[in-house]
């Protein structure tokens, strides 16, 4: 199993979710969400009957997905970042992981934080990379998160899945 723990936030563990990868993606790393993100995935996805919500509420029971911290009181007004951004930065200044995002203004935050993070699709090269899946597989899972992700970033990791 990868040592490093991946800190994620809502959008990203939806689009994992959505790409298929992440049943995978839990065999060999470890990721971590907050409790504002558990809300904002599982029971507000469940009410609207998201099909994603009931799949990770499984890997959450199943402890493939962990919830850690505590309800953060604190919040970075400033940066207008959500509860679920909030969070999952507070749990990263705890657990010193990687933080999981493609949320543009989370993003500049961590840029100007030089805090260590990744998007969703980056995923897909690392599974490639450490040959847990092929670039066929990798091909397949990006093609599903297609529609949820920027252009520029579906042909950066599809140029390099296809190199």
């Amino acid at each position: 199993m990868y040592k490093q723990e991946f800190i994620i936030d809502t959008d990203s563990l939806i689009k994992l979710t959505k790409s298929g990868i992440i049943k995978e993606a839990c065999r060999h790393f470890k990721f971590a969400i907050t409790e504002e993100v558990y809300d904002e995935a599982v029971t507000k996805g469940k009410i609207a009957l998201h099909k994603d919500a009931f799949e990770i509420e499984e890997l959450i029971n199943k402890n493939l997905i962990k919830i850690r911290g505590k309800k953060e009181e604190e919040t970075l007004e400033t940066m207008n970042l959500g509860k679920g951004e909030t969070s999952t930065f507070a749990l990263y200044k705890i657990a010193k992981g990687v933080i999981v995002t493609d949320d543009n203004t989370f993003i500049n935050f961590l840029k100007n934080n030089k805090t260590e993070f990744m998007v969703p699709a980056d995923f897909l090269v690392l599974m490639r990379n450490l040959k847990k899946i092929n670039s066929a597989e990798a091909l397949s899972y990006l093609k599903n998160i297609k529609p949820y992700i920027k252009p520029k970033v579906y042909l950066n990791i599809k140029k390099i899945l296809e190199g």
